[in-house]
């Protein structure tokens, strides 16, 4: 048994994607062959809800360089940054909404894809159990690396031997994003007197974490349109 805290495959190393075959033989299916459900609407939706996701970090990033000004006015005057509200604040709200259709959709194209290659190729391996599918975000410290290994693991090789997408742009992206998000957040929620440095830097990390995202989300459309794509070799021939 693999040690399940085993970080993932360098970035710099692409993982090749398992074949699809060799497919069940038809006496497995008794009752005929299941029917494969290519998640192309899934596939849509994940990558719609991660454009949106990215649009409102772009507009939360326009907004926060005046935010900034106000907050190093706030500071002059000596008032705490929790006392400050601005478009900019205003508008970081949109982000837990969009981060949690991100989730839900990106959750449920992972598993039809996942349950798809569990039926169509039930010899393949995966790094992670099916349930991680759905923890694997959001669970501390291993969601640093079990969200890469669940999407790697759900790429089938394509028979005219195109190579799979790199995933690390990707996920480096991501985290990169996740990091810099967190930072921020807690730089204006803080009930103390923010100093102006710590304000002027606010608009210079938000459009760091927004080009991130940017890298995040090119990578992740050619992701799940490749990934999705993939699907359609596990059907039997």
């Amino acid at each position: 048994m693999s040690n399940p805290y085993q970080p993932p495959t360098p970035y710099g190393e692409p993982y090749p994607a398992q074949p699809s075959g060799p497919f069940p033989p038809q006496s497995a299916w008794p009752y005929g062959a299941p029917q494969l459900r290519v998640p192309s609407d899934l596939a849509v939706g994940a990558i719609v809800v991660a454009s949106v996701l990215t649009f409102v970090q772009v507009v939360i990033t326009i907004a926060s360089w005046p935010a900034a000004e106000s907050y190093r006015q706030a500071a002059a005057d000596g008032v705490p940054a929790w006392d400050v509200f601005t478009v900019y604040d205003g508008l970081t709200i949109l982000l837990f909404p969009s981060m949690i259709a991100c989730y839900v959709v990106t959750c449920l194209w992972l598993s039809r894809c996942r349950s798809n290659i569990d039926t169509f190729a039930p010899h393949r391996h995966h790094a992670r159990s099916r349930f991680w599918v759905w923890l694997c975000w959001w669970v501390p410290i291993v969601s640093l690396w079990f969200p890469f290994q669940v999407v790697r693991d759900v790429q089938v090789a394509d028979p005219s031997g195109r190579p799979p997408v790199r995933l690390g742009w990707w996920w480096t992206g991501w985290l990169t994003y996740q990091i810099l998000s967190q930072g921020t957040g807690r730089m204006t929620s803080t009930d103390g007197v923010m100093s102006e440095g710590v304000a002027t830097a606010l608009p210079v990390l938000e459009t760091i974490a927004t080009v991130a995202l940017v890298v995040a989300l090119v990578r992740w459309v050619a992701i799940v349109r490749r990934t999705t794509e993939g699907q359609r070799y596990l059907a039997p021939q």
